[in-house]
């Protein structure tokens, strides 16, 4: 399992996604999203109902310090819309927040081949 980056507000989810991480043997942290990005990781899962819609500057910044990064995006209604600029944005899924939580096992298997 790799490192994952989980940036988001949801404490219920991001101890779920923690859980499932530590599982499968791989690494979380929780990056400062104020500081420069001195961290790596494999995969980011971020939350797209971050306050002022900061998610979408954030998987920006990501890219620009990380271009091969994988980028998961969440929210708790994904429209088409908020699909679209997610992908648009780097996003390479944008899930519901029950969705990844429920399959958040899977999906990191997937991520760590």
């Amino acid at each position: 399992m790799k490192k994952i980056a989980i940036i988001i507000d949801d404490f219920q989810l991001a101890t779920k996604i923690v859980d499932a991480v530590g599982y499968l043997g791989g690494e979380s942290i929780f990056p400062d999203q104020n500081k420069n990005l001195q961290w790596k990781a494999d995969l980011i899962i971020v939350d797209l109902d971050c306050e002022k819609n900061t998610g979408f500057n954030q998987i920006k910044k990501y890219l620009k310090s990380q271009a091969d990064v994988n980028i998961i995006g969440c929210a708790k209604r994904v429209s088409k819309s908020l699909r679209k600029e997610a992908i648009t944005a780097g996003c390479k899924m944008v899930l519901t927040k029950s969705s990844l939580s429920r399959n958040i096992s899977s999906l990191l298997m997937g991520f760590n081949s």
